[in-house]
């Protein structure tokens, strides 16, 4: 398990400046500018200590990228349906009509010169 992979309940809720950093995958420069952008929110004094709320970086994050699913933003992906509607993942038959589509690329038979 690496550093970054703290699993569903790893974070704490109140972050110092490295563990906020480490949440966002971003250095402490980068993360100094991001929150006199505006981008990120102002850090609270807890036990004496600068922190960070987390449901605030996250809201932060979410009002940044529009919130929700990013899939649902996608071209292609927002004719009213969801993308899970167009995923193999979530419907095997749309795998299988995937994979005969591309087997038939392959065989198709050279033309006879």
């Amino acid at each position: 398990m690496s550093k970054h992979d703290k699993g569903r309940y790893g974070w704490p809720r109140l972050m110092l400046r490295r563990t906020a950093c480490e949440y966002l995958n971003m250095g402490e420069i980068a993360f100094e500018r991001e929150i006199f952008c505006g981008n990120l929110p102002e850090p609270l004094i807890f036990a004496g200590r600068k922190r960070w709320d987390r449901h605030q970086i996250d809201e932060h994050i979410n009002r940044l990228t529009g919130g929700g699913d990013w899939r649902d933003h996608q071209p292609g992906l927002t004719d009213g349906s969801s993308w899970r509607d167009k995923s193999p993942l979530y419907h095997p038959e749309l795998r299988a009509e995937k994979t005969l589509s591309v087997l038939s690329r392959r065989r198709r038979p050279k033309p006879e010169s």
